[in-house]
């Protein structure tokens, strides 16, 4: 293999030719690729470089390696929509799908969700953590409810919402919950409610393996919407937002 002239490492080399056979649709998904002595013959490079550059591939989740049997092109299922969720959180009762609390207790926030609880930077408040799963048991979604420590009475009515969407790489604890390949990333929402005197009520964080879901909401058009690619909590969103655009009561309210 020929260098580049801007001498970039061979290893990148072999990884930008696979990428590129992938993405062409050469390798198909579930694809073996060549053994490790095949590519180094088929690239004139030593072995260490060929299982760099598959190990690239890897953290870019292209490819899976599987122990005794080789690299295989990852297998991409179609992602399901899901609804842009709401207060309560759609994984609680009248979902089919289940969801268990793992973590219950005072925590430090940073970031955007200090910002949305109106704390400082490392402040303490009280957070409920749970993974929600679909009725086959497979780990859906992580959801992470955050209160301030001072709170008002608790059954406030929320006055405003605000929300941050992000995407964001999955810490060791988040990517074992929901059974993430390496190199996937995460879609991340923040949905804050503020009551009337625009003090926060909580921050609710939803996270979704970005390989399975993507996030989908719709003003009410009145159009009809596929549906063989909406999960039933996405088609429950659906039909509750084209009620309330024809003024009918919704059927489907969950219990307060």
């Amino acid at each position: 293999m020929e260098a580049r002239p801007d001498r970039e490492a061979k290893y990148q080399q072999v990884a930008d030719r696979l990428r590129g056979a992938i993405q062409s649709g050469e390798l198909r998904p579930g694809e073996a690729l060549p053994t490790e002595k095949q590519l180094a013959e088929r690239y004139g490079v030593s072995r260490p470089t060929i299982r760099a550059a598959l190990g690239l591939l890897r953290t870019e989740g292209l490819i899976d390696a599987r122990q005794g049997s080789g690299a295989f092109v990852r297998l991409r299922r179609a992602p399901r929509r899901v609804p842009i969720p709401r207060l309560p959180d759609l994984g609680a009762s009248g979902s089919r799908d289940g969801r268990s609390i793992t973590e219950a207790g005072p925590t430090t926030v940073l970031g955007e969700i200090a910002s949305l609880l109106g704390v400082d930077e490392g402040a303490q408040a009280f957070v409920r953590r749970g993974v929600v799963t679909t009725a086959d048991g497979e780990p859906r979604k992580l959801v992470a409810n955050y209160f301030p420590l001072v709170q008002k009475p608790p059954q406030r009515n929320p006055d405003r919402m605000a929300s941050v969407i992000s995407a964001r790489m999955p810490s060791p604890d988040e990517a074992a919950a929901l059974a993430t390949p390496p190199g996937v990333p995460l879609l991340a929402m923040l949905l804050a409610s503020y009551d009337e005197d625009g003090d926060p009520i909580q921050v609710m964080e939803t996270v979704w393996p970005a390989d399975r879901y993507a996030i989908y909401d719709e003003y009410p058009s009145g159009q009809p919407v596929p549906t063989q690619t909406l999960d039933p909590d996405a088609e429950r969103h659906l039909r509750m937002v084209t009620d309330a655009a024809h003024g009918e009561p919704d059927g489907s309210a969950e219990p307060g």
